[in-house]
């Protein structure tokens, strides 16, 4: 153990030294190249598993091809608090064109949702409640998933694990121009979701249902508005590849209703902070959608954005007061070029 440990400490040692261009070792020397090259190495799974904020606790298998995305359910009171992992692979036919539902307490998978796609599934998201999964990519389709009421039957509730947990409710053919990048659900309404594409646009849907009595609600997906970023090179709009809805809402600007907070990530490596409408609180001389802030390009990244996440609150926030002009917020994103910013933003009103 020592002497592993004295090796790694010369090695990082070396590394500075000859960084800086104050080593006399010659770069022939195979054996420090050998120790060199050893310590620069991406860290094996083994040393991630020990040293890690977050430890692997399982590995869930059944995808034939590499993950195109992923995204979790958000912890209830039902089904003993388990959480749902949704997962999608590079599709190369209509068969792997599906979506995964893993129990992350018995690392299984419960479900495969199939019907939905013909290409690769890129994006998935659920909504706050957990009723709904959205689902988009290659195809350009929206689908939109709905949970089965039946929770006595329910695989997670110890029932028949042949009962399906979510169904195909309603479905939105060439939901965009081109490929859909990004689709998230609104934490302040869970029938509010928004999409982005590559053609530069972002749309705001919302889910409208029919509930009945023995059966599951009626679901259709109707369009309430749609924009496009401010920043644009030339006439044409910049591709939106990542968005995403704040945990905390802001006052309108005209102090008549709230506004959710939208994060949008761009393939120029931009960002910009957007309030968005909410539906119940619009009106005919109200717009559906106004830039709050665009973050300066020497804090952006240099390569396409491609995810935005927002820290969540640990206390429910879902109300404003009148006098709450600001709301503090922190933002992190990952890029394409390697890297990851974090931004602790103050959103006025």
């Amino acid at each position: 153990g020592n002497a592993s440990t004295t090796s790694n400490e010369v090695s990082v040692e070396q590394q500075i030294l000859e960084k800086n261009g104050m080593t006399n070792i010659s770069p022939e020397n195979d054996d420090d190249n050998i120790l060199v090259k050893q310590t620069t190495k991406l860290p094996n799974e083994r040393d991630l598993g020990v040293t890690s904020l977050w430890p692997e606790v399982g590995k869930l298998y059944g995808h034939y091809y590499e993950i195109s995305c992923l995204t979790c359910s958000s912890p209830s009171s039902t089904d003993n608090d388990a959480v749902l992992v949704a997962s999608a692979c590079k599709a190369r036919d209509v068969e792997h064109a599906s979506i995964r539902l893993w129990n992350v307490n018995t690392n299984s998978c419960v479900e495969v949702l199939t019907g939905g796609h013909k290409s690769t599934v890129v994006t998935l998201s659920f909504s706050s409640d957990n009723k709904y999964l959205a689902s988009s990519g290659k195809d350009r389709r929206l689908c939109i998933w709905q949970r089965h009421q039946k929770e006595a039957a329910s695989p997670l509730s110890g029932g028949d694990d042949t009962q399906s947990l979510y169904k195909l409710a309603a479905a939105v053919d060439s939901a965009h121009k081109r490929i859909v990048w990004s689709v998230d659900f609104c934490p302040l309404d869970p029938t509010l979701l928004a999409s982005g594409a590559r053609d530069g646009a972002v749309r705001v849907w919302k889910i409208v249902s029919q509930e009945k009595e023995e059966e599951d609600d009626e679901v259709e997906v109707k369009e309430v508005y749609r924009f496009e970023p401010s920043f644009k090179i030339g006439k044409k709009a910049e591709s939106v590849t990542a968005i995403a809805f704040a945990p905390k809402p802001i006052l309108s600007s005209d102090g008549s209703g709230t506004e959710a907070v939208l994060a949008i990530g761009m393939e120029c490596g931009m960002i910009e902070i957007w309030a968005v409408r909410l539906p119940d609180s619009m009106s005919s001389t109200t717009s559906g959608a106004r830039l709050l802030l665009s973050i300066p390009p020497s804090d952006c990244h240099i390569d396409t954005v491609k995810k935005l996440a927002w820290r969540p609150c640990r206390t429910q926030e879902g109300k404003v007061g009148a006098k709450d002009t600001s709301v503090g917020l922190t933002l992190a994103s990952c890029g394409m070029d390697h890297g990851v910013r974090v931004f602790d933003l103050d959103i006025v009103s």
